[in-house]
């Protein structure tokens, strides 16, 4: 028998708005009394799906948020720049085929402590254009504290992405998306069955048709 997954949570900001620009800065504090957690391959365990207790936890951290548009002429100029800082601790220690030994003030596994995005796009009547760069700073796969392990690591890497829409009249527009622009070798897991390589370059071509 598992007991429900109990939390408190918190969230409070505050915005500022202008013609040009938006700024917005939230802060959030999750107290689980009992937080479960699943049995799953990719989470490094044995893929029975059970859920197991994993008890008291916190799970707190700021978003920041600044947009901006500006234009020279008819040409529109959106930027946005956005960063999430996650700090997560292990309140009660506890053991699982998933997770190991877990002690008191460990972090969560497989949560990013910061991540980061910045866009930058062009905008002409029916035509537009987006370059982003995406930042995930390095993550634990495995319970703990302090330094981390080399073997138990994903290290921090930048992503780089693209994409355009064309519209060629009210009915037809046409996309290009580009994942991972400079084709950078980054990792992005560790389980199942090893260290796992994030999404190569990757172009992809649409349509969407308005009736």
């Amino acid at each position: 028998y598992q007991k429900a997954e109990n939390s408190t949570n918190f969230e409070g900001g505050a915005r500022w708005n202008s013609r040009f620009l938006k700024v917005e800065a939230i802060g959030f504090f999750n107290a689980y009394r009992n937080m479960l957690g699943s049995d799953l391959l990719a989470g490094g365990g044995q893929g029975t799906l059970e859920q197991f207790n994993v008890g008291k936890a916190r799970v707190g951290g700021v978003e920041l948020l600044v947009q901006a548009q500006p234009h020279i002429g008819r040409v529109n100029f959106p930027l946005q720049l956005t960063y999430t800082f996650t700090h997560t601790e292990m309140l009660n220690a506890f053991s699982s085929a998933a997770w190991g030994e877990v002690h008191v003030g460990d972090e969560i596994p497989y949560i990013f402590r910061h991540a980061a995005n910045a866009q930058i796009g062009a905008e002409y009547r029916g035509w537009e254009l987006n370059v982003g760069l995406r930042y995930n700073g390095a993550m634990r796969t495995v319970p703990g504290q302090g330094a981390m392990p080399k073997s138990e690591t994903i290290p921090s890497h930048f992503i780089i992405d693209a994409s355009a829409k064309a519209r060629l009249n009210r009915h037809v527009t046409l996309t290009l998306n580009a994942i991972n622009l400079t084709n950078a070798r980054y990792l992005a897991s560790r389980h199942p069955a090893g260290l796992r390589v994030g999404h190569p370059f990757g172009l992809y071509c649409g349509a969407i048709l308005n009736w």
